[in-house]
């Protein structure tokens, strides 16, 4: 019935003279609405009594509204108004050279893990013939295609160690390994494991029996992050010792969906890694053109020379998160196992207090603790050496050094956020590969801030505003600035009639030199964002990010995985000389923007060979209390541009969180939120976080008449109040797998 009622749509809206792009996407859209009223033919892939009821005819019409939509250029609008439609349900619809996947989401219903490769079940593209493994868990499948795994179900973690397997028994040349579980209907607990057909040699990983407490996979390497570092690491090592078992694990959805960066890159590291990538580049790949450097006022700017870190002759504009969903099937194709959607909840540990692995997250617990149906206890993966490649602010870092007092004879490590969006220009207005910095307005003088405007290819333009967290001001919006600039006289009129297409913030790490912690410990180590690689006046950090993966890898390759003697390694490493030559120059901006100005011409001048390292101080001291100095005035105008506020920038992060799961921002102690806080600082988390995620509501109970309330749902992983508050209570987790925010080419 419901099939029949979109071919009569597609006709008509055909015969009035609808476009047949758009015929087609509203026919395939009424079929996904009224499929929401009708559970029981809902889109879906399922295994039912080895029958799959996936409704092929359906399929060609999500295939050509994809193609056609492309062509015909129509953008992201459509599916936009699609959103609306559904009610909280988002339809997304991706094309990567032939692969077609479409993820449909209904509110908290159980389909919000639905991933269904539809090329592959129709068998369209002969890239994607390869045997597919399907296993079968209370009507939800696990599929792998070739190099590409798709995970669908929430709870899907234990079908981990039996894909490890199979891939193994492909690369090896045996048959395909087809593992079944069998699970008791009351429990859920595995009973019975089963394999057929495969030529064995060593295994990639290894399962626990089933009556132990947790379920167990052991590899050579865990690398928790599938960014640049962790990426680029994970190739590194397989290209130099292919025999190794190495497992990449990451917390969001997709690789790529939670990476943000500006970015431009500098392609050395690329090249020594990858020879021959620039003939196979990632999907954003633009070449940088013409540089220039700004200092705003309110009404106008001067232009400037541009500093010769800031020079970018020979680098490339890229969208990190593509060019990080670019790498992963690369080290896919090495042998690597990569696991999107899985959080590393915890480190665990060996007898003699070594690291030992990681624990991933549990799935299907409650808002209040209880286990929800469903409810799977998260596996241990075990390894001889675990690579820490969380980016900044990492929450199993961040228990690491303390742990292992890594920050002991280095400086509190500093912090910035960036935030930055995607935006569609119309046709002309952008020149591909132009790159603008700027400072000043709309920070004050005492405030560390500036701008990045890349021009990309098809009228798209990527821009973000950076923000030092070590302000004093605690009345200072990051958000607030950013949109500001966006409305200055000189970055308006480009922008107006364009359209967002994605937007998003991250924690950067800027303490420089002097803020590096150890680097290595027992069985594990820190490389990229994590260890704190970034060059603040470069504005880059990505190459960094690379290099010190490949370094690691070629350390433990020389030192049969051993983290032993990384830190040195990496400090004798052109990384650290890098980092070394410019540690004055952010430090000294906080005494003011024009000496900065002149300190950072002299570091610049001298090669940072200034016989002084200048000292830093941890972000959360950095507020003063209110009334304790005069506040700047912010010289703010009234801005017209989207999005309106926080809320509606939120929408365009495209984040997803089980509104009915544990509350992944911890506050140690609320009752100073409703008091001590209210009086010193007027609550600052709810003016620094960039998603509206704190509130404080009416509470007359309260002796100020307000309570702390935590949108926990809006989070997009910035982790800025895990640095900015001035009590260091609140302290960031990571939530269920897969959570977060689904940047699109940030």
């Amino acid at each position: 019935m419901l099939l029949t009622l979109m071919f009569v749509a597609l006709f008509a809206m055909i015969i009035l003279g609808v476009p047949i792009a758009v015929a087609l996407a509203g026919s395939s859209l009424l079929y996904i609405v009224l499929s929401g009223i009708a559970p029981e033919i809902t889109v879906i892939h399922r295994m039912v009594n080895g029958v799959d009821s996936f409704p092929l005819l359906a399929v060609p019409f999500f295939i050509m509204a994809g193609n056609l939509m492309n062509s015909a250029g129509i953008t992201k609008q459509i599916f936009d108004f699609a959103t609306a439609a559904v009610g909280h349900g988002r339809l997304i619809l991706q094309q990567a050279g032939a692969l077609v996947d479409v993820r449909i989401q209904f509110g908290i219903e159980p389909l919000d893990r639905l991933l269904v490769d539809i090329g592959q079940r129709l068998g369209l593209y002969a890239a994607h013939r390869q045997p597919v493994q399907q296993l079968a868990q209370r009507g939800t499948t696990q599929v792998e295609i070739g190099n590409r795994r798709h995970r669908i179900h929430e709870h899907s973690f234990l079908y981990i160690p039996i894909i490890a397997a199979y891939r193994e028994a492909i690369a090896s040349g045996g048959a395909a390994r087809v593992a079944a579980r069998r699970l008791k209907p009351d429990n859920g607990r595995l009973i019975h494991t089963a394999t057929h057909g495969t030529r064995r040699r060593r295994p990639t990983c290894t399962m626990e029996s089933a009556m132990s407490e947790r379920e167990t996979m052991e590899y050579d390497v865990v690398v928790v992050g599938a960014g640049p570092a962790g990426l680029s690491f994970a190739i590194r090592l397989k290209q130099l010792k292919p025999e190794t078992n190495v497992c990449v694990i990451e917390k969001a959805s997709t690789i790529g969906a939670q990476i943000l960066s500006g970015a431009v890159i500098e392609p050395q590291p690329l090249d020594a890694l990858l020879p021959g990538w620039r003939d196979n580049p990632p999907p954003i790949c633009v070449p940088a053109g013409e540089d220039e450097f700004w200092l705003l006022g309110k009404d106008g700017g001067r232009k400037l020379p541009v500093p010769p870190g800031m020079r970018n002759h020979g680098n490339f504009i890229v969208s990190l998160g593509a060019m990080c969903a670019w790498l992963a099937p690369q080290a896919e194709a090495l042998g690597v196992d990569v696991f999107p959607g899985f959080a590393a909840a915890d480190n665990i540990y060996n007898e003699d207090g070594s690291v030992a692995g990681v624990r991933i997250g549990d799935m299907g617990v409650a808002k209040d603790g209880t286990h929800k149906p469903g409810y799977t206890e998260g596996i241990d993966i075990k390894a001889k050496v675990t690579v820490l490649a969380e980016g900044a602010r990492g929450s199993l870092t961040k228990q690491l050094i303390k742990r292992f007092k890594l920050d002991a004879g280095s400086d509190p490590q500093g912090y910035s956020i960036g935030i930055k969006e995607l935006w569609q220009l119309p046709a002309g207005r952008v020149t591909p590969g132009k790159i603008v910095h700027s400072f000043g307005w709309p920070a004050d003088t005492h405030t560390y801030g500036g701008s990045f405007l890349y021009h990309l290819d098809n009228d798209r333009i990527a821009l973000g505003y950076i923000s030092g967290l070590d302000y004093s001001d605690p009345n200072y919006k990051p958000w607030e600035a950013f949109q500001q600039w966006k409305n200055h006289p000189m970055v308006k009129p480009l922008l107006e009639d364009g359209t967002i297409l994605s937007a998003g913030a991250r924690a950067i790490v800027t303490g420089g030199w002097q803020s590096l912690p150890r680097c290595e410990m027992p069985g594990a180590i820190l490389i990229g964002d994590t260890a704190g690689l970034l060059n603040v006046p470069k504005v880059k950090g990505t190459h960094q990010a690379l290099k010190s993966g490949m370094l690691a890898a070629e350390h433990l390759v020389a030192s049969g995985l051993d983290a032993a003697g990384f830190d040195a390694k990496l400090r004798d490493s052109d990384v650290m000389a890098e980092l070394k030559k410019v540690r004055n120059i952010k430090p000294a901006f906080k005494k003011g923007l024009w000496f900065g100005l002149f300190n950072a011409a002299w570091e610049t001048v001298t090669a940072g060979l200034s016989p002084w390292t200048l000292k830093n101080k941890a972000d959360w001291s950095s507020l003063h209390k209110l009334g304790e100095c005069e506040e700047p005035r912010r010289d703010y105008v009234q801005r017209t541009l989207p999005p309106r506020d926080r809320l509606a920038g939120v929408y365009f992060a495209a984040t997803e969180h089980d509104e009915d799961q544990p509350i992944h921002l911890h506050v140690a102690d609320t009752d100073i939120c409703a008091t001590t806080c209210v009086e010193e600082y007027d609550n600052p988390c709810t003016r620094f976080c960039p998603a509206s995620v704190y509130e404080m509501v009416a509470d007359e109970s309260q002796p100020h008449g307000k309570r702390l309330q935590i949108n926990a749902a809006n989070c997009v992983h910035c982790k800025t109040c895990d640095i900015k508050d001035p009590y260091e209570i609140i302290t960031w987790v990571t939530p269920e797998g897969g959570s977060g925010p689904n940047y699109q080419n940030l």
